[in-house]
């Protein structure tokens, strides 16, 4: 189940990175849990995103999309 889990991020990362023109850097490691939960490694970033795997689409754009607009 893991591995599928890991599996399915990959397909959501490379899905949104296509959609959204996303400048997403390389995927290092993809890391599922059976609680559905992705530990996702990027090339050259210090900082690691992991999320449900439900929530991995909208946490990519929020990170990776540039001029948002943030409310104070």
């Amino acid at each position: 189940i893991c591995n599928m889990i890991a599996v399915s991020a990959r397909g959501i990362i490379e899905q949104v990175k296509e959609e959204e023109s996303l400048d997403i850097p390389p995927v290092t490691h993809v890391h599922g849990t059976l609680n559905r939960k992705v530990y996702v490694e990027f090339e050259g970033m210090d900082k690691d995103l992991s999320c449900p795997l439900d929530y991995l689409r909208i946490r990519l754009i929020r990170r990776f999309r540039k001029n948002i607009k943030r409310k104070r």
